[in-house]
């Protein structure tokens, strides 16, 4: 009995002979990736054997090596011509021809290129530029994270991903139950965390999140709060107070920068409170390193925190009359980085999801009140300019500009406070002296300047 064996498409003719007299066998992973197999000596390889090679792909495969670039930070090469001693000739894959010193390029083999893993621990050598590679590579096929072991690697896309639904928590819920292989996902770290307290006597359970900025924290932070309120539920309805808080947090804690329209502006620590049923009972979050500076001056294309442009534009008529209120347009803390409207941001439903939250979380209304009038008196202040007082006998000094009064006058009643003492406040120092009484200094109009923006 003769039995015909249906040769591999992907296989030559003469690549079929080459193996019936070799060693090795060329085959494919699940993946469709090619690796090599030694029927005597049982190695696996997923580099080409020489016992295979043409001559042409011998000369092709040697002297591959990671390119410095000032995009990609390196990206593969050929070395073709390397007679000078300090300088070689390197042929990209594009076919563009680099002259590159020795000593910048960094060794590797052309095989490595073909593997590109969602577990970077699996790479043929944990190396800057394969990792680069694999993770580049991945970006560009639509998957924005990748693994290393237990750690997490997420490429923010700058776009919104249908990865974050119901549909998606219960797909990797159900599947991580019942310990099948899922692709890297935030899911993957949050369901980990949960898991570690399912144990007897388990211990407490942390998710670190860093990242430069603009690289996506706060969007993960959202994902894990997510699929953790999905899986355990809450008590008495607290799994909605917790994820409400973050309104708030982003309103007066968030403003755009050049690197991301939603820039966290302040480190946080979220801790979350299960009871013995593992479900949600309540959650903390301790704030860190405002940037308070932002209030009084923005860089060049950034915005003040959120919140400013939320009250000018989504307050209504009444609440605005009250507050005396206009377009954020004609308030300088909003001006200084000559950017007021963000594509992708609709302050004025934000405003009103900012109020949802303080309903959600039973804010006093009264205190609540109390800091719309707080912020609406910044944004006055920040009018207030100053004239210069000329002395001949002393340093100069200031005052408030006439054309600013008004600004003055509405912070100080929406503040509650004497607007005499309050302009006292911002053109002069109090100075005090050891066993004696405070003695008040004026300032010239850039130092008054300085101690508005301080106040």
């Amino acid at each position: 009995v003769f039995v015909i064996m249906a040769q591999p498409w992907w296989k030559s003719a003469k690549a079929i002979e080459s193996e019936q007299f070799s060693e090795w066998q060329e085959l494919r992973t699940e993946d469709g990736l090619v690796y090599y197999f030694n029927r005597k000596t049982q190695e696996t390889t997923w580099d080409k054997p020489s016992e295979l090679m043409t001559d042409d792909e011998k000369a092709y495969a040697s002297d591959w090596v990671w390119v410095p670039d000032e995009l990609e930070v390196y990206i593969p090469g050929r070395i073709i011509d390397g007679t000078n001693n300090n300088a070689v000739v390197v042929e990209l894959e594009t076919g563009e021809e680099r002259i590159c010193k020795k000593g910048q390029l960094i060794s590797m083999k052309k095989s490595s290129l073909q593997r590109v893993v969602s577990d970077l621990t699996l790479l043929d050598e944990m190396s800057i530029p394969l990792i680069l590679h694999c993770l580049r590579k991945r970006f560009e096929s639509g998957k924005i994270y990748s693994a290393i072991g237990t750690i997490l690697i997420s490429i923010n896309p700058y776009t919104q991903l249908d990865l974050y639904t119901p549909k998606m928590i219960r797909k990797y819920r159900n599947s991580l139950e019942e310990h099948r292989e899922v692709p890297p996902h935030v899911f993957v770290v949050a369901d980990q965390a949960y898991k570690g307290l399912t144990f007897d006597s388990g211990p407490n359970q942390s998710i670190v999140i860093s990242g430069e900025s603009g690289a996506g924290k706060t969007e993960a932070t959202k994902q894990c709060l997510s699929y953790l309120g999905a899986v355990a539920g809450s008590v008495a309805g607290v799994e909605r107070k917790v994820f409400d808080a973050n309104p708030i947090l982003e309103g007066f804690g968030n403003a755009k920068t050049v690197r991301n329209n939603n820039s966290s502006r302040f480190g946080k620590y979220v801790e979350i409170y299960m009871n013995k049923h593992l479900q949600l009972m309540g959650g903390k979050t301790t704030n860190y390193l405002l940037e308070k500076v932002r209030v009084s001056r923005q860089g060049e294309s950034e915005r003040n925190y959120h919140f400013f442009y939320m009250l000018t534009k989504g307050a209504d008529r009444t609440l605005r009359q009250e507050l005396e209120l206009k377009t954020p347009d004609n308030y300088n803390i909003c001006t200084d980085g000559n950017c007021v409207q963000v594509p992708g941001i609709n302050d004025k439903n934000d405003f009103e999801e900012v109020n949802e939250a303080f309903a959600t979380l039973q804010f006093n209304k009264k205190d609540v009140h109390s800091i719309f009038r707080f912020i609406a008196g910044i944004l006055h202040i920040g009018n207030i300019e100053f004239d210069v007082v000329k002395s001949s006998f002393a340093d100069d000094t200031s005052s408030v500009r006439k054309s600013s009064l008004k600004a003055l006058q509405k912070c100080a009643k929406l503040w509650q406070v004497d607007p005499k003492r309050l302009e006292k406040g911002v053109t002069h120092k109090a100075l005090v002296m050891p066993g004696n009484k405070s003695v008040e200094k004026g300032l010239n109009p850039k130092n008054a300047s300085d101690q508005r923006n301080s106040l």
